[in-house]
């Protein structure tokens, strides 16, 4: 089944090996020196973690055993040096991976803004605009954890992890290998619960894209919702929507969380083991009571990063599905993909011909049927007609927003299909009959039409237009609502006429 084959293959494209290699290929790869120099910091801090569970052993027994004040000093003194160097590298490696972590988040936003504006309008029209802010932020915010869950869980936890170990199997080797059984029955219950992970940060992505959906149709349409009294409506909408997050966030914290008594119960059995038989050394062999110490130090100490590594699998599966909904979008093929090897469109008279063009938003609902007319040079070509005629569209069309769906449309004999759309837009003119401003003030706004514009072309600009605007003949019907006009291919205007 073809549906079956392209399921299959995006599975195997978005599996988790697939997109923690592809992580690692395209962002941590780029950061390689300072990833270096954090997993030696790291090392350095695990390090003096097990020196530390080591030292404690001896403190035990210089007090307790040989009654040594002077090695007492000493130790304490080795006990300062390894914290304060310790501290030093936690300090170290954790703004190097901030700093790491904040480039990655800032390379994907400016991929996906990139994207997102190398689209074509119809790519838009069945999704909505807060899906792709949605996706900008999580999947952005979610390649950087992801990354940094891996570095940390290998420079941090698994390195302490393995120090400690080693003070363990350097104490008592036979306690050592006892305390490790606790592990193969962790990692099966975990691996349970990576599926249900999954689903539910899905469904939490998707609420959380419909909360800022519905917040930005009530921002941008607060006007229709004071004038129809749907505030009611809405709220209602909104509460939905929040629910179904705040119903999958329930679910995610009794699932994540069912790790935590696991391991506890767990590691609680291996420290009741190692109590018995350390406690059973010391009284029936003679073993000093610094080798008992130093080991239940080094297991207590091990029990935190042993809990990260075992949560690992989750942690990574539950931000995965931020990434994936990223690289969705980036991985899409291009809607209007760049053309500008394409020829460059060179304006002689300007006369735009429309010659049996069709056009149509979905397959089978044809808006533009067999359109033909010509917009001779020096001249104003209107078209009137009432809202939905498809008078915009035909401006569309011709500033390639849409590509037709057949016939040709040409400036001066030349097919506008041919030649670049950077070249062609920059020879025309658009005023649109929706207002848009972004963001600055009006003299901004009206500079950002011609970038490096000076402050005489801004003010000239912002002057009263009438006298330069060309308007439909007299015989234009007056219920016209719109007129789209294209005077030598070089100005477009909509307006809207009340009576």
């Amino acid at each position: 089944m073809p549906g079956s084959s392209s399921q299959s293959s995006a599975a195997e494209r978005y599996g988790t090996l697939a997109l923690i290699r592809r992580l690692l290929i395209e962002h941590a790869f780029g950061h390689w020196r300072r990833y270096c120099v954090a997993f030696a910091l790291m090392a350095i801090s695990a390090s003096c973690t097990a020196l530390s569970a080591y030292l404690f052993g001896d403190v035990i027994n210089q007090a307790y055993v040989h009654r040594n004040l002077t090695g007492i000093i000493a130790l304490g003194g080795a006990t300062f040096a390894i914290f304060a160097i310790k501290g030093a590298a936690t300090y170290g490696h954790s703004v190097i991976m901030s700093r790491i972590g904040i480039s990655i988040i800032a390379a994907n936003q400016r991929r996906m803004f990139n994207k997102v504006l190398n689209e074509s309008i119809g790519y838009f029209a069945d999704r909505h605009s807060s899906e792709f802010i949605a996706r900008l932020t999580t999947g952005a915010n979610a390649a950087s954890h992801v990354i940094n869950l891996l570095v940390t869980a290998i420079g941090r936890d698994f390195l302490s992890l393995v120090g400690l170990v080693t003070v363990m199997v350097v104490q008592d080797p036979v306690m050592s290998l006892v305390t490790l059984v606790v592990a193969p029955p962790a990692l099966v219950a975990l691996r349970k619960l990576v599926r249900r992970i999954r689903t539910i940060a899905h469904n939490q992505f998707t609420g959380g894209a419909r909360i800022i959906e519905t917040m930005q149709e009530a921002l941008q349409g607060l006007r229709i919702i004071k004038a129809f009294t749907l505030e009611d409506a809405m709220q209602r909408r909104f509460d939905d929507n929040v629910g179904t997050v705040e119903h999958e966030s329930y679910k995610m914290a009794r699932v994540a969380n069912r790790a935590s008594p696991l391991m506890e119960m767990l590691g609680g059995f291996a420290m009741s083991i190692a109590v018995v038989y350390g406690g059973y050394r010391v009284i029936a062999t003679g073993a000093t009571p610094g080798e008992f110490f130093s080991f239940m130090a080094a297991f207590l100490l091990a029990y935190e990063p042993a809990k990260r590594l075992a949560r690992l699998n989750l942690d990574l599966n539950s931000n995965l599905i931020g990434v994936r909904v990223l690289f969705e979008v980036i991985d899409s093929p291009p809607t209007e993909p760049n053309d500008d090897d394409k020829p460059l469109l060179e304006l002689d008279k300007a006369r735009v011909e429309f010659s049996d063009v069709r056009f149509s938003y979905r397959s089978g609902e044809p808006v533009i049927r067999d359109m033909s007319f010509v917009a001779e040079p020096g001249k104003v070509t209107a078209l009137v007609g009432a809202s939905g005629g498809g008078k915009s569209t035909v401006l569309d069309l011709i500033l390639r927003l849409h590509e037709v769906g057949g016939g040709t449309i040409t400036i001066d004999g030349k097919n506008i299909a041919a030649v670049s759309r950077g070249s062609l837009r920059r020879q025309i003119a658009y005023v649109g009959q929706n207002v848009q401003l972004f963001r600055g003030s009006v003299r901004d706004n009206i500079g950002f039409g011609k970038l490096g514009a000076s402050e005489a072309e801004i003010i000239a600009a912002a002057m009263p237009m009438t006298s330069s605007w060309r308007f439909p003949p007299a015989t234009t019907p007056r219920s016209a609502n719109t007129g789209c006009s294209c005077p030598a291919a070089s100005a477009s205007v909509s307006r809207s006429r009340a009576r």
